[in-house]
């Protein structure tokens, strides 16, 4: 399994333990609330023109295969989801949740790349700790520290 679809694997994993069947509006402040959860933890390892680059590098690969994503914004303080009422509801609820989800699996998959996914664990974290969800942050954590342990050890 490629690291990028680790990413998307676990983004759609979050999306059927924590998000199930929100409203549109309700999906989309869930994953505003989890892109700016990254872009936080991952501030503290990465400065703040090399964030913006990433954040301006996956928009524009969104936006590429969902055009309504047009609207996206890269901030100081993040990937912000700007998108108007009239476009939330003109959209379908497949194509908002792709969109969504490629937003999302992308930012921490070029992350991955870019840190050697030694911050991928705690990215992972802060997503699940921006919203409710039965699996507990910390055992990502667990988990994913245990594998890179193990490689370690094989090295």
């Amino acid at each position: 399994m490629t690291n990028k679809n680790q990413h998307f694997i676990f983004v759609d994993q979050w999306i059927d333990d924590s998000l199930g069947t929100l409203p549109r509006e309700a999906l989309l402040n869930s994953f505003q609330q989890a892109l700016i959860a990254v872009w936080c933890r991952a501030q503290q390892t990465l400065g703040q023109i090399t964030l913006l680059a990433v954040g301006d590098r996956v928009a524009y690969l969104a936006q590429e295969s969902f055009p309504w994503l047009s609207s996206v914004q890269v901030e100081t303080s993040g990937i912000m989801l700007k998108v108007v009422p009239k476009e939330l509801s003109d959209l379908d609820q497949s194509n908002l949740l792709d969109g969504l989800r490629f937003l999302l699996g992308e930012f921490l998959s070029v992350l991955h790349e870019l840190t050697a996914g030694v911050i991928s664990a705690q990215l992972k974290a802060a997503v699940l700790k921006s919203t409710t969800h039965p699996m507990k942050a910390s055992s990502v954590e667990t988990m994913q520290g245990k594998s890179a342990l193990d490689k370690r050890a094989r090295t």
